[in-house]
């Protein structure tokens, strides 16, 4: 295991060219890895939502450069909207982080624009001047 490790390291070493650096193999190997299964999904039929129980994440340090992959017990759903990050904070409180996509922000915007007028309905012309 060990030799193909190393083997695998020099390799991708100096195709980097810069032998024996991690933080910079670590990054480029994950672009070539996400690169290769993206062409491989093109050729599947679209998923209309992708879920898991997990995530992987890869963080590079801003100070350092160094990159450290961490696995959280988050789940994951991805749809048109967006994804959604739900999980526990420490405290075992439920907490959920949404990054909408903007197609989905510009519904809600207009959703949200509809409910306001909605709300407003009894008093029509009292909204209007507050718009002038």
């Amino acid at each position: 295991m060990d030799e193909k490790v190393k083997e695998l390291k020099s390799c991708i070493g100096s195709r980097i060219g810069r032998e024996g650096d991690p933080d910079r193999m670590i990054p480029a190997l994950w672009e070539a890895l996400t690169q290769i299964a993206q062409d491989e999904e093109q050729k599947r039929p679209p998923l209309t939502k992708i879920t898991a129980g997990q995530v992987r994440l890869l963080v590079t340090d801003d100070e350092t450069g160094r990159v450290f992959e961490r696995t959280l017990p988050l789940d994951y759903l991805e749809t048109s909207n967006g994804i959604t990050l739900s999980g526990e904070t420490y405290a075992a409180q439920p907490a959920q982080i949404v990054f909408y996509t903007e197609f989905a922000l510009g519904k809600l915007l207009e959703l949200q624009g509809e409910d306001d007028d909605h709300d407003h309905d009894h008093d029509h012309d009292h909204h209007h001047h507050h718009h002038d």
